[in-house]
């Protein structure tokens, strides 16, 4: 439905670059390539398999501990890509890059979340105190 949303966004305000609708979804669209390539080539499963190592899981399992203090781990990660990306949805090579900033960012938190080296992410722990902090 946001693919056809976002073909229908783009051919009918041909200002907006191509790559707008990429950026607003890169979370969703680098998540399943990343899965696809994690599934392939470091498990050797099919594409596929389901498993519980996407990044929301991990920052379940890893760093919030309750399920409902996920999202806004991921708010944080994307809503500033989402704002950059809407104030440059007309260029192009900003977003082909903004997406790129996103891509190694996500790869960033994965492999640090992973390896259990979350203090190499200084915000996460300030974050967590804040999340926990409002929920009290």
């Amino acid at each position: 439905m946001f693919v056809i949303i976002s073909i229908l966004f783009v051919n009918r305000n041909p200002q907006i670059s191509p790559w707008f609708p990429v950026c607003v979804l890169s979370y969703p669209i680098f998540e399943v390539l990343f899965s696809m390539y994690r599934r392939i080539f470091s498990r050797g499963y099919s594409p596929l398999y389901a498993d519980s190592f996407h990044l929301h899981s991990i920052i379940y399992k890893r760093v919030s501990k309750e399920n409902h203090l996920t999202a806004p781990y991921l708010w944080i990660l994307v809503l500033p890509f989402n704002f950059i990306a809407l104030l440059f949805h007309k260029n192009t090579p900003f977003l082909i890059f903004l997406f790129l900033c996103f891509c190694t960012l996500y790869v960033f938190l994965y492999k640090s979340i992973i390896e259990f080296k979350t203090h190499r992410i200084p915000f996460l722990k300030t974050l967590k105190s804040l999340i926990n902090a409002t929920q009290k």
